[in-house]
């Protein structure tokens, strides 16, 4: 075996190439649902846009409906469904869910509308609804809010461009690849009130809106996510913004979910606890081993090498002096 140790650093070397290799692999992650875009305007894109993958498919009657009412500590309660037929009908929608969400019995109510339509042309902005049912808007402008979820937040990361979608647009292509998912997504935020015949102000209330519009070019869907809350008539509503963020914030990763960047296969054993970093130090101690062992076999043939060169002569012999041969005739 010592005559062969070259062979054996040379698989040893191989072999711990091959492992180092293997631990920087990023297997590709399967793809969930589909990239979809959720942003604050109907055409076009914001510098706010978030690209996120469906876990509820708009657009899907079955999957809506099953959006569950108990979120957290909120309880939810659909709406009369003649007034959910006839919201559909006045915002143009193809799908709508229209529920209540409180966090106790007498709790403020939060009402959480999820619409989808087949066309941007399918149904109305909130601004457009909001007049035409006699509000009057004192407040439009672009919000964000932080998802803390951490489902979300354990996924997000940089995508690899091997794992896009080719049809997916230059501006989202670009953030998916050097923008890692922070947790911000735009809302719109309005502030609405309607007065009685006297003018003075009745009732008012505090929107959050946002927009989600399927990537793909070969679809035309797009859907709005709304949640909205009375507020006090007069003074600050701050709280009521606050409330309707927590709200919306515990509502996005029951529908969406960021991309998972894809992690190398070390990353993903690290993940695994005690077991894992076991896998990782024995896939690089064995092929360590080998060549140790190797080199152990190398500096042994080495050496005896060297002790037989160095052997003592045979007796009857002298350095540089040989017996004389015998004469054949004695």
């Amino acid at each position: 075996m010592c005559r062969h140790w070259q062979l054996i650093v040379f698989a040893g070397l191989a072999l711990l190439a091959g492992v180092t290799i293997g631990m920087q692999h990023r297997p590709r992650v399967e793809a969930g649902g589909e990239y979809v875009a959720i942003d604050t305007v109907t055409f076009g894109w914001t510098p706010h846009a978030t690209y996120v993958k469906t876990r509820t498919t708009l657009h899907d009657p079955g999957e809506l409906s099953a959006f569950p009412i108990e979120i957290g500590e909120w309880h939810g309660q659909d709406c009369d469904a003649a007034k959910a037929e006839r919201t559909r009908v006045d915002l143009g929608a193809d799908v709508l869910l229209l529920r209540e969400y409180r966090r106790t019995a007498f709790s403020q109510p939060v009402v959480l509308l999820i619409m989808s339509g087949a066309t941007l042309s399918s149904f109305h902005k909130p601004q457009d609804c909001y007049a035409y049912l006699g509000y009057e808007i004192h407040s439009d402008l672009v919000d964000t809010l932080t998802v803390t979820d951490a489902s979300w937040i354990d996924r997000a990361g940089r995508q690899q461009p091997a794992e896009l979608p080719p049809a997916l647009p230059a501006s989202a292509r670009q953030a998916l690849e050097s923008e890692p998912y922070q947790g911000q997504i735009p809302v719109g935020r309005l502030i609405v009130s309607k007065r009685d015949s006297s003018g003075t102000i009745v009732e008012r209330r505090v929107v959050l809106y946002t927009y989600v519009r399927e990537l793909a070019v070969t679809s035309d869907q797009i859907g709005m996510i709304r949640v909205s809350a009375l507020t006090p008539v007069s003074g600050s509503f701050q709280n009521t913004v606050g409330l309707l963020q927590g709200f919306t914030a515990e509502v996005l990763p029951l529908m969406f979910e960021p991309p998972e960047e894809a992690r190398t296969v070390m990353a993903s054993l690290a993940e695994l606890g005690a077991g894992g970093y076991s896998v990782i130090v024995i896939a690089f101690v064995v092929p360590s081993a080998l060549v140790a062992f190797a080199l152990y076999l190398a500096a042994v043939s080495r050496s005896h090498g060297q002790e037989v060169e160095t052997a003592p002569a045979k007796s009857g012999e002298r350095d540089g002096d040989t017996l004389p041969d015998a004469d054949p005739t004695q």
